[in-house]
């Protein structure tokens, strides 16, 4: 067996065998994995052995991850230092990064999602809130989603997209692909960074004008960490249903305020940007994390989208 194989064979022994792990992380070629278990704020150490003892040296760990990028359409090396994708067959995600954005690198890390068997009742919603929700969703309202990494932002849109939307022509946008394989009536887009060259690049705005012509239902911008906010403003001022995205922010205002100031980064003058903040309709929705193994992911805010509505 490959030792790519054998490590991600291990890997998903340990998540099997702990239903509570949710990420498990490698800071270094030779350091032993720790892992993020819901509810607990520490890591666990030495989870599993370092990268070194499945591939025998760095080098070898760098020449791997290089090849896992390729595989999914990505590119990975000390030009653009950083990558992720999908797990191949299995139901999580991996990210990379190289030296020498990191100077223990390489970091490696693979998060696991339970996008299949999540639905809204896995969430702790308020009651008026759930009603509101359900009402807006069946208009065809646009949703984003906000919290802190790991509070289950993008498993809520996963769940809403299973139980109200399997059966339409939902766009999905990307950057890594997870979100469409929920249902064969989707359709996956995924972000595409330069080639060595710099040319090449496909990015979220590209690929919203191509969705366009594709008769969407509904879209969905996977998640909003840059450019990806002028995309989703787009999306939902374009006259097209059901726009959803996920966004990091710690309540409902900052979730708004991020968003406004990352569509400026596309370039667009502050009035122009304040402009099209306006004219957004929908709803922000505020996730935190679980706090113990047995609890969930819990709404703890909502509000428009703009303040003008």
């Amino acid at each position: 067996m490959h030792a790519g194989d054998r490590l991600f064979a291990t890997i998903f022994d340990v998540f099997d065998a702990s239903p509570a792990l949710d990420e498990v992380f490698f800071n270094g070629a030779d350091v032993a994995a720790s892992g993020s278990f819901r509810g607990e704020p520490t890591l666990r150490q030495n989870l599993i052995p370092c990268l070194d003892s499945f591939f025998g040296s760095s080098l070898a760990v760098l020449d791997w991850l290089q090849d896992l990028a390729t595989a999914c359409n990505s590119r990975l090396d000390p030009m653009f230092p950083s990558a992720g994708g999908n797990v191949p067959e299995r139901a999580a995600r991996w990210h990379a990064l190289f030296p020498p954005l990191v100077r223990n690198g390489p970091v490696f890390t693979v998060r696991r999602n339970r996008f299949a068997s999540l639905t809204l009742d896995d969430f702790a919603i308020p009651d008026v809130l759930r009603v509101a929700l359900l009402e807006h969703l069946q208009r065809g309202g646009s949703l984003l989603v906000s919290g802190p990494t790991g509070s289950g932002k993008s498993s809520f849109v996963a769940a809403i997209l299973r139980q109200f939307f399997s059966s339409r022509r939902m766009v999905i946008i990307e950057t890594v692909e997870e979100l469409g394989s929920l249902s064969t009536n989707f359709l996956n887009m995924v972000v595409r960074p330069p080639n060595l060259a710099g040319a090449g690049a496909v990015t979220a705005n590209w690929l919203f004008e191509e969705a366009l012509r594709l008769r969407p239902d509904g879209i969905v911008i996977g998640e909003i960490r840059g450019l990806e906010a002028s995309a989703f403003c787009s999306a939902v001022t374009s006259g097209h249903p059901s726009c959803f995205s996920t966004i990091h922010a710690g309540d409902v205002d900052q979730a708004r305020w991020r968003l406004g100031w990352l569509a400026g980064l596309t370039g667009i003058t502050e009035m122009a940007a304040r402009t099209e903040m306006a004219g957004l309709t929908g709803m922000v929705i505020q996730l935190a994390r679980a706090e113990t193994q047995a609890s969930v992911p819990a709404v703890v805010g909502f509000g428009p989208l703009s303040r003008l509505q």
